[in-house]
């Protein structure tokens, strides 16, 4: 399944985003604003938020390879927090997202360890002088009897989360 998701990944960067062109494709005087600094709501930092620095890489007319890494908090209940480290790949084709975040968690659920996450995101990007991300971020994992009682299906379990994020572009 991983080298699946994998293969599916590379097509998409190989489809359109070869070269590097960072002009804006309506008013080609405008530069693009390759790098941007957000917060966001949910999504990735699962139950919390987080701040996160993001490049885009390769640009060619709508299409971007970007790459984020933030931190924030994760919120369990209202009296226990931790830590929360991102990094993201993803692909950005007409403005709909598709990539996948890396997390590192204190797993206090499982645990009591470090553990990393892969997270699918699938959203929609919006990148001018301001950005703005809407995304669909489940979380996978394997079957097993620390998940009891989430949704089960050929032993992937399912957790959905949603984030939103709102920051500047330079």
């Amino acid at each position: 399944m991983r080298y699946l998701i994998l293969i599916l990944f590379i097509n998409i960067v190989n489809i359109n985003l070869f070269a590097q062109n960072l002009t804006d494709s309506i008013n080609p005087n405008t530069k693009f604003r390759k790098n941007a600094v957000f917060v966001e709501i949910g999504g990735s930092s699962l139950q919390g938020f987080s701040i996160n620095y993001n490049r885009t890489f390769i640009k060619k007319g709508k299409n971007l390879l970007n790459g984020s890494i933030g931190t924030g908090l994760n919120f369990f209940s209202a009296k226990e927090f931790w830590p929360v480290y991102t990094a993201r790949l993803s692909v950005s084709i007409n403005q709909v997202e598709i990539g996948i975040d890396i997390i590192s968690i204190i797993d206090r659920i499982i645990n009591g360890k470090d553990a990393f996450l892969g997270i699918p995101i699938l959203g929609f990007k919006y990148q001018k002088k301001f950005l703005f991300r809407a995304s669909f971020t489940p979380l996978l994992m394997l079957e097993g009897e620390e998940w009891d009682g989430l949704p089960c299906c050929c032993g992937m379990c399912f957790l959905p989360f949603f984030g939103l994020s709102f920051g500047y572009c330079f």
